[in-house]
């Protein structure tokens, strides 16, 4: 072995020896790590709850007419929600009891009356139960979604109906409904 890099090797032990001395005791401490994860959801419409052509005349002059749209909902696991839907500000104004599409200013023949319903279940295979859907004041009660057991995205059906044999004008027939996922 080289001069050089005895002294070396000598140099490093004697160094590691002083610095052992240097550190002759030690001390601990324990800490914790912590997150909190807060319920959370989110909602969303896949398109319009578009019923189409209604004809009071023919195929709805007894028949009711339906449609149907679906909400995206995503929530953190283990969250509870709901999922309600206001009732419009039309509601009332054509048949009691039930929502509302206006055409023009509203009024006589000017209002198309329907119903929203909650699915039987959770997914694309649903079918409607036939509970009325609104928010638990008016319309009917908010629909309770199953406990999420992750956060993919689950969608939620929303039904909806026009009874037949309604008197009603020409038009476009519009009426605006918030969905809201409570958590």
């Amino acid at each position: 072995m080289s001069r050089k890099l005895l002294a070396a090797l000598t140099l490093a032990v004697f160094g590691l020896v002083a610095n052992r001395q240097a550190l002759a005791g030690s001390a601990s401490v324990p800490f914790q790590a912590k997150a909190q994860v807060n319920p959370n959801c989110s909602i969303a419409v896949a398109g319009d709850l578009d019923f189409g052509s209604y004809d009071p005349v023919g195929a709805n002059a007894a028949a009711a007419k339906t449609g149907s749209t679906s909400l995206a909902v995503a929530c953190t696991r283990g969250a509870n929600s709901t999922i309600s839907l206001n009732a419009g500000p039309n509601f009332g104004a054509g048949l009691p009891g039930l929502r509302a599409m206006t055409t023009g200013a509203g009024g006589a023949g000017n209002t198309l009356s329907y119903s929203l319903f909650q699915p039987t279940v959770i997914g694309g295979s649903g079918s409607s139960s036939g509970t009325p859907w609104g928010d638990g004041t008016v319309g009917g009660n908010p629909f309770t979604v199953p406990v999420s057991i992750g956060v993919a995205v689950r969608t939620v059906l929303v039904f909806g109906s026009i009874p037949g044999g309604q008197d009603v004008s020409t038009g476009a027939y519009v009426d605006n409904v918030t969905a809201t996922v409570n958590f």
